[in-house]
């Protein structure tokens, strides 16, 4: 950025006088800027005057790069660097059926961990590639029994570790600031078997910081995953997943 602006104008100030080197583009700020200090009578007033259209070009310089910037970096890759700490991952079995006792299940609530990730996308192409990570041993439901048979028997987590979600594109447009809603299309792999999957993301930022927040309905019986009876959740058939991912984005090394 300075190089950039030292080649488009250089100030020497001395005894309140102004001397402008090597301007070579916006010819009409420095018209307005020279015209404005020498029509100042006294030296109090050509200061001011000077201080006054100092300010006026250096705020058209740097809006002018920041629009071609933001212009350019529609075409660059952008890093969203997830972090664990703060994000999560929490799922829902809805109840279904009755228990032992003859009383209604109740809505089943637990928790997995998000591992290091990172997502790699372009807003020219709405292009997206990585994948979040998520540790299959980490559930967590408050019945240790229950996390057991979920751990072993539906996730089987000895032999595939992770779960993940890799997405590969989305539509919409992810806002440098604000709140927006996309469209990701991806791959959700668990027990080692990838589906394809569209799901809706909001993502918020504030220039530096990104969350995103989806939710995810895993359909078990359909996708031939080991029946949730095992686990004591007899005639449950779908889990819902609540995603949210914190990080922050830089621009790719």
């Amino acid at each position: 950025m300075w190089e950039k602006m030292r080649r488009f104008w250089e100030l020497g100030v001395c005894g309140g006088r102004i001397r402008i080197y090597r301007i070579r583009t916006f010819s009409q700020a420095r018209l307005a800027f020279v015209s404005g200090v020498v029509k100042a009578k006294s030296d109090q007033e050509r200061r001011n005057a000077m201080t006054k259209r100092l300010g006026w070009l250096t705020a058209a310089l740097v809006a002018g790069w920041m629009t071609t910037g933001v212009a350019q970096g529609q075409d660059l890759p952008q890093i969203f660097h997830i972090n664990p700490a703060r994000s999560s991952v929490t799922f829902h079995i809805p109840a279904s059926g009755e228990a032992a006792n003859g009383k209604p299940n109740e809505t089943t609530n637990g928790s997995f961990k998000v591992k290091a990730s990172s997502l790699r996308f372009v807003q020219a192409d709405k292009s997206i590639s990585g994948q979040v990570v998520i540790a299959a041993a980490s559930e967590r439901s408050g019945d240790a029994g229950r996390d057991k048979a979920i751990r072993s028997k539906v996730l089987e987590a000895k032999q595939f570790p992770t779960m993940t979600f890799a997405p590969s594109r989305y539509d919409g447009t992810i806002s440098r600031t604000g709140t927006t809603a996309i469209q990701m299309m991806g791959v959700l792999t668990i027990d080692g078997k990838p589906h394809e999957m569209t799901v809706p993301v909001d993502v918020q930022s504030n220039g530096f910081e990104l969350s995103a927040t989806a939710r995810i309905v895993v359909p078990v019986r359909d996708w031939g995953m080991t029946d949730l009876g095992v686990a004591g959740l007899p005639g449950a058939s779908q889990v819902e997943v609540d995603l949210k991912l914190v990080g922050y984005v830089s621009p790719r090394n």
